[in-house]
């Protein structure tokens, strides 16, 4: 469902532009490859498939996601 904060982020998935609808969008970052981390072991509970790591911030965390693992599951699923 759209709202007034909803957004469109644009992003890059494998060879192709596209547009993701998000509810809403907090903060834009720049971040450099050299301030990903690996994602740490939550234990059994956590799938950290679609998490291409951790950005650690001064407060809090950010996880990036692998959007071209997420895709790819998704065209599997599709395909299925």
């Amino acid at each position: 469902m759209h709202t007034s904060r909803s957004a469109i982020v644009v992003a890059e998935v494998g060879e192709s532009t596209t547009g993701l609808v998000v509810d809403r969008v907090s903060d834009i970052l720049s971040i450099g490859n050299g301030q990903i981390q690996p994602v740490p072991d939550f234990g059994t509970e956590f799938d950290p498939t679609f998490s291409y790591g951790i950005i650690p911030l001064d407060h809090s965390m950010v996880c990036f996601l692998n959007l071209d693992q997420m895709f790819a599951t998704i065209e599997q699923a599709s395909a299925a």
